[in-house]
């Protein structure tokens, strides 16, 4: 009687969790710019991430701002436990040449990306 070769399962590798974007409970955001159009913020967003990859782990939300001078759109990311953790982050953030700076929730929704 022949004998059946065992069967081999290949596990699948896990995605990176800082690959998926993180919601934290916390209604801290870290702003990283402010642009003239949701356009420019989705392309800000784009260029951020290629610099600094890290951002990747978080979730990025633009909300509309009404200023004398015109009307801005304001990247932010969302994702941190609490404000300290925000602040945590702006830090190393700017000890690698970013900018950035820590508020509360305002309105902010996610960021809208064309589909291909």
């Amino acid at each position: 009687m022949p004998s059946k070769a065992p069967v081999i399962h290949h596990a699948r590798p896990k995605r990176a969790l800082a690959a998926r974007p993180r919601l934290g409970p916390g209604d801290a955001v870290m702003q990283l710019g402010s642009y003239r159009s949701p356009q420019q913020v989705t392309a800000g967003w784009n260029h951020l991430t290629q610099r600094y990859p890290a951002l990747r782990a978080y979730f990025p939300l633009r909300a509309r701002f009404d200023s004398p001078q015109g009307t801005y759109w304001r990247l932010s990311v969302q994702g941190f436990s609490n404000q300290r953790e925000a602040i945590q982050r702006c830090q190393q953030l700017k000890s690698n040449g970013g900018k950035c700076f820590v508020r509360d929730f305002a309105g902010d929704a996610p960021v809208q990306f064309a589909s291909n």
